[in-house]
C-alpha cells in the first residue's frame, strides 16, 4: 500500500513538472539588456471601439476607423479574429507596426464597417510579467 501511494506521488510530482512546463511564459523579457517600454509592454484604452471605414486586405499597413478617439498607442486592436499591433494614430488613421498585421494569429482581409478594438492580450499580460521577473532576478 506505501509503494502504491509513493509511486502515486511520483507520478503526481511528474506530471506537475510537465504541466509547469507546458505553461511556461513564451514572452523573453528586454531587461537587463534594455529597459522596457511602452512599446515593448503595449498600452491599452477602456471602451476603444469603432468601425473600419473601407474593406482592408491582409496586407494593408493604415486602415481609417470612423473615431479613433478614444484608442491609444502602441496598443493591439482586435478585427474580427485578427489581433493587429498598432504603432500611431493620425485623426482617424491607424498605422500598423512593422510586423503587426497577424500579430497574435493570421493577418486577413476585412470588411468596411468591421468591428475595431481595443483589447488587452496575453501578450500584455505575458510580457508584463517576464519583465517583473527578469528585474526581480537582477535584483536577487
Amino acid at each position: 500500500m506505501k509503494r502504491n501511494v509513493r509511486s502515486i506521488m511520483i507520478i503526481t510530482a511528474i506530471l506537475g513538472i510537465g504541466v509547469a512546463l507546458i505553461a511556461q511564459n513564451p514572452e523573453t523579457a528586454v531587461f537587463p539588456g534594455a529597459v522596457a517600454t511602452d512599446s515593448d509592454l503595449l498600452v491599452a484604452a477602456n471602451n476603444a471601439v469603432s468601425r473600419l471605414t473601407y474593406a482592408i486586405t491582409a496586407s494593408d499597413t493604415t486602415f481609417d476607423v470612423a473615431d479613433a478617439s478614444a484608442f491609444r498607442t502602441p496598443s493591439v486592436v482586435r478585427i474580427d479574429n485578427e489581433y493587429i499591433k498598432i504603432c500611431a494614430i493620425n485623426s482617424n488613421t491607424m498605422t500598423v507596426c512593422t510586423g503587426g498585421r497577424g500579430y497574435i494569429g493570421t493577418a486577413a482581409a476585412h470588411a468596411a464597417q468591421a468591428v475595431v478594438e481595443d483589447t488587452v492580450t496575453e501578450k500584455h499580460h505575458n510580457k508584463l510579467a517576464a519583465e517583473i521577473k527578469a528585474v526581480e532576478g537582477a535584483l536577487g
